[in-house]
């Protein structure tokens, strides 16, 4: 949420207005659409962009959950606390601007890869309170909904890749609505951003080169 600090542009935005046509970054640009869901004071958000990176890279880096603190921004902290086949359980606390407590939870994570080269990838999750209940500390605040999915797809002959992640995230506490909505618009254009930023770097071999300890090229 601290994605109200964000540095992205937006195209025709205003704070009453409805999410932006496109959030624009350094070398990427995310198209972003919302829906009012009722009874929630968010709105659904999508946010679309086309990576030059393959889709297997894009998959990679939208699930490397325990590396989200270091590349996800707004994540203080992600891990991985139990799996059973494509399922995984992530222990995750989103941090919140002051005066505001961070918000922590468990998501139950399910991967979808029938055929991932052909027919795509994807990542669905939803708060399990069950989990969250035995992990979350005491006087922790829980979002009161946190459903989400990664739609990962090869596009054109070469290494690009349509890559779209949606949301639906109420907070929960005494966050007012506005600020709700108008951070749910900027925060999920920035995860796209860092997810694409973080499988170009895949792409470019450096994680590799840097898990091996070997020097990048030319330095």
């Amino acid at each position: 949420m601290v994605a109200l600090l964000g540095t992205q542009t937006f195209a025709g935005e205003t704070m009453e207005s409805p999410a932006p046509r496109r959030a624009v970054f350094p070398s990427l640009e995310v198209e972003v659409s919302e829906r009012p869901v009722p009874g929630f004071r968010a709105p659904e958000v999508s946010a679309r962009t086309v990576v030059d990176a393959p889709a297997a890279l894009v998959y990679r880096a939208a699930g490397d959950y325990d590396a989200f603190a270091r590349f996800v921004p707004n994540v203080r902290s992600s891990r991985v606390v139990r799996q059973a086949g494509s399922i995984r359980w992530v222990h995750q606390v989103l941090r919140l601007p002051w005066p505001f407590s961070d918000r922590e939870y468990v998501i139950r994570v399910r991967h979808h890869t029938p055929d991932g080269a052909r027919r795509g990838y994807r990542i669905e999750w939803k708060i399990d309170p069950v989990a969250t209940a035995e992990l979350a500390g005491h006087g922790t605040v829980v979002p009161r909904v946190f459903d989400g999915r990664w739609a990962i797809r090869a596009v054109g002959s070469g290494p690009r890749t349509d890559a779209t992640y949606t949301a639906l995230l109420d907070p929960a506490g005494s966050l007012p609505g506005w600020l709700i909505r108008y951070a749910s618009r900027r925060m999920l254009p920035e995860v796209v951003a860092a997810v694409a930023k973080r499988a170009r770097f895949l792409a470019s071999g450096r994680a590799e080169r840097r898990e091996n300890n070997e020097p990048d090229a030319g330095r």
